[in-house]
């Protein structure tokens, strides 16, 4: 019988969240058969965006997978996206949809039943939410190819011209102008971000302080969060034993002394599968992100702070 199904797997995402979902497929193109809008532009070039990308989220696809934020479904295609999926969900259930929220606390939309199962990517990273949706393929029919000696060997391919590229690029004076204009992009989304907050409310008024290309500090109601840039041993015109810094702190109530360092985390500039430069966060699941989607994650770090504190009083 002919699979219904053109792909195993469709992502739908946030342009700045393409870096996460390039890395679940480099987990799992060898065994599925994946679409990612980025690397099926050709496919799609000369049909209608708007049909094309129906399809695909509304029939094509055996699983859809959503790598959801607030702001999903509010742009143009995503908001095309959930249409399309919102209306299989009438006919087909909710059987060939995996939520994998990115937001920290994980939030869902409204519309998704909150006792149907979601894949918690903060807790499992990559790779156990790529296993996840390996496993909604095969619940749902799809086959799971077994790797070949020859697919193992074009992932290892895949895996060390990366690993090439990045170690060159880190090495260049070009990774090194490429990362102080994001550092620079970071900054101004930080001060975008503080105003736009600011313009939403009366009571909290974000601040937003720069100082040149190597620090900005956001700061609201006694909490706030520093990012610095620099070298942690010596000046060069490479990233060698560089770091973007993100502090948060809580101001003292005594004067004279120094803020209270609640959190801090230490990112180095990287690039994603797509050899786009940005922020790869030291230890733990190393999570890639873009300069935008950083300065988002600084704002609620900050607001989840003074949530906090306002709760526990």
């Amino acid at each position: 019988m002919t699979d219904p199904y053109k792909y195993d797997v469709a992502f739908s995402f946030l342009a700045d969240d393409e870096p996460v979902a390039l890395e679940f497929a480099d987990r799992i193109r060898d065994r599925v058969n994946v679409f990612i809008y980025s690397e099926r532009q050709k496919e799609l070039m000369g049909n209608d965006g708007i049909d094309q990308f129906s399809k695909v989220f509304g029939e094509e696809s055996r699983v859809v997978a959503v790598l959801y934020r607030e702001e999903w479904g509010q742009t143009k295609w995503t908001r095309i996206e959930e249409t399309a999926i919102k209306a299989r969900l009438l006919e087909k259930g909710y059987h060939f949809l995996l939520m994998v929220p990115l937001n920290t606390p994980a939030k869902l939309p409204v519309w998704y039943p909150p006792s149907w199962i979601w894949a918690d990517f903060l807790r499992y990273g990559i790779d156990g939410v790529a296993s996840s949706i390996e496993s909604r393929v095969q619940a749902s029919g799809g086959a799971i190819r077994s790797e070949s000696a020859v697919d193992n060997t074009a992932r290892l391919d895949r895996k060390l011209a990366f690993k090439a590229d990045l170690m060159n690029w880190r090495n260049s004076r070009e990774g090194f102008v490429a990362t102080n204009e994001e550092v620079n992009k970071l900054f101004s989304d930080l001060e975008r971000v503080a105003k736009e907050a600011s313009d939403q409310s009366a009571r909290v008024q974000v601040t937003c302080a720069r100082d040149g290309v190597q620090n900005c500090t956001i700061s609201s109601l006694g909490s706030g969060v520093s990012i610095s840039w620099g070298h942690d041993l010596y000046t060069s015109d490479t990233l060698a034993d560089t770091r973007l810094k993100v502090t948060l702190f809580q101001n003292p109530s005594e004067f004279g002394r120094q803020p209270d360092i609640i959190k801090q985390t230490v990112y180095d500039a990287d690039l994603d599968l797509s050899r786009q430069a940005g922020w790869r966060e030291r230890g733990g699941k190393r999570r890639f992100v873009k300069s935008s989607q950083l300065a988002d994650d600084c704002l609620n770090l900050l607001v989840s702070r003074i949530t906090g504190l306002i709760e526990s009083r």
